[in-house]
């Protein structure tokens, strides 16, 4: 694979390719994703080790994941969502939401309002001035395991009040995404990270609303409308009884071409 990324950046590569591809790198939150726009432009080939290897940040263009944009015959568009080790997710909550945001800018939608398909169903975003808003569906909670609040988001995750611990990371980052959280007050929360697939990121959408979930579970927290602060910016989490309401940034980084 060789990369041509304009305008912001050039990377020197001696990789062997075979065909030309736009992409896009964008971050909500801090958490970045290479976009390919398969509407537009031929679909990539992507498979597990070509993944990897473009979301590597010494030997590819380095990213959490990969997001690619696909027609939808049920919704807008269609969100496919790989983790930085090559693995396929349901849903991601920040990489959605720029999305979202690509298809209002680029006019392939032109209304603020966007139905995307994914893998756990169909989400609305709102394209707002500076922030994009999605509905995320239902945050069930599931089980409690060890201390811990294990709930479904569209992806699954196990969220812990307490510092970050390795043992707890190590037992359960292999099938979920990993929250700790603090709470700093009835409206606010902080909270780190490790993601299945990619180990700890700046910031999780879908990890935002769980914990913004449990918090209400467990009664730590006095409002419905929580801001969940991560390493990376924060999300304005809204928990309704059958709808979770997420909004924050979405960030443009780069864009450019990829042989491979």
């Amino acid at each position: 694979m060789g990369i041509l990324i304009l305008p912001y950046a050039i990377i020197a590569s001696s990789f062997i390719y075979t065909s030309m591809t736009k992409f896009l790198k964008m971050a909500g939150c801090g958490n970045d994703f290479i976009i390919f726009d398969a509407i537009n432009n031929p679909a990539p080939l992507l498979n597990k080790r070509t993944i990897q290897r473009l979301c590597n940040r010494n030997l590819g263009i380095g990213a959490d994941g990969i997001a690619v944009i696909r027609p939808s015959q049920e919704a807008d568009a269609k969100m496919e969502i790989f983790n930085a080790d090559g693995s396929r997710a349901k849903m991601c909550g920040n990489a959605i939401r720029c999305v979202a945001r690509y298809l209002f800018d680029k006019q392939i939608v032109n209304r603020k309002e966007i139905k995307i398909e994914t893998d756990s169903g169909i989400k609305h975003a709102r394209v707002l001035k500076e922030d994009v808003s999605v509905e995320m569906g239902e945050a069930r909670i599931i089980n409690l395991v060890g201390g811990g609040i294990e709930i479904d988001v569209g992806n699954p995750h196990i969220v812990f009040f307490q510092e970050p611990n390795e043992d707890i990371i190590k037992k359960h980052i292999s099938t979920h995404n990993v929250e700790f959280a603090r709470i700093v007050s009835d409206r606010e929360i902080d909270m780190r990270v490790f993601e299945r697939g990619v180990g700890e990121t700046l910031a999780c959408g879908t990890g935002a609303v769980a914990v913004a979930a449990a918090s209400i579970y467990k009664g730590l927290c006095g409002s419905n409308e929580i801001l969940v602060r991560m390493r990376g910016g924060r999300l304005r989490i809204k928990i309704g009884s059958a709808q979770a309401i997420m909004r924050g940034n979405a960030e443009y980084i780069f864009q450019g071409e990829i042989k491979i």
